[in-house]
């Protein structure tokens, strides 16, 4: 973000969602879905009771600011209590206060707070989209996750991309609407509606 932008010389490729698809595994889902812009939903269950304060449902339109202005800053999180054992388990190593939120029975141990105040389901979320991406190009599609972690997100880009008819790739040329305004356009629907 701090490099800048270049212009390209050829239009930009998206990954267009055509068929919905879904991947269960235990009492989770990931899914994937067609959508004129990209939407992101996710609902975050934990059966700690140090979440039952905090929202645990989000849903999302991007654009190409929303990202930045309302996501990427939620950080990785965890209860102090399970810290040591992660450490002997060669995780979390570099999990500090100053990158993370530190839970405890108290409540959150950060001094500064939560960044947002559904933090903990925007980095799950974050996660998501990241796990999203590794498709190679930003997504024109819905998806929708309940309790989906890293692997079955993972599960649900190998699953559509292994069926040719469920996506296809489009250039901004292909697409009707300009991708900025779709989320826009949803926006002011929605709240219509």
């Amino acid at each position: 973000q701090h490099a800048g932008r270049a212009r390209q010389n050829a239009p930009r490729r998206y990954l267009r969602i055509r068929e919905a698809t879904t991947v269960r595994a235990g009492g989770s889902q990931a899914t994937l879905a067609p959508c004129a812009g990209f939407r992101a939903g996710y609902t975050f269950v934990n059966d700690n009771p140090i979440y039952d304060s905090f929202p645990k449902r989000i849903l999302m339109d991007f654009d190409e600011h929303s990202f930045v202005a309302d996501v990427c800053g939620a950080r990785s999180f965890g209860l102090q209590c399970e810290l040591q054992q992660a450490h002997t388990m060669n995780r979390c190593r570099g999990s500090s206060l100053a990158n993370c939120v530190g839970l405890s029975e108290a409540g959150v141990l950060n001094v500064t707070g939560l960044r947002y105040p559904d933090e903990f389901v925007k980095h799950k979320l974050l996660d998501a989209i990241g796990d999203l991406y590794l498709m190679g190009s930003p997504i024109l599609g819905a998806f929708e996750g309940f309790k989906s972690g890293h692997a079955l997100n993972n599960q649900l880009v190998r699953t559509v991309l292994a069926n040719p008819t469920a996506w296809e790739f489009v250039t901004q040329l292909d697409v009707a609407t300009p991708v900025s305004e779709v989320a826009r356009t949803q926006q002011i629907a929605a709240f219509a509606g």
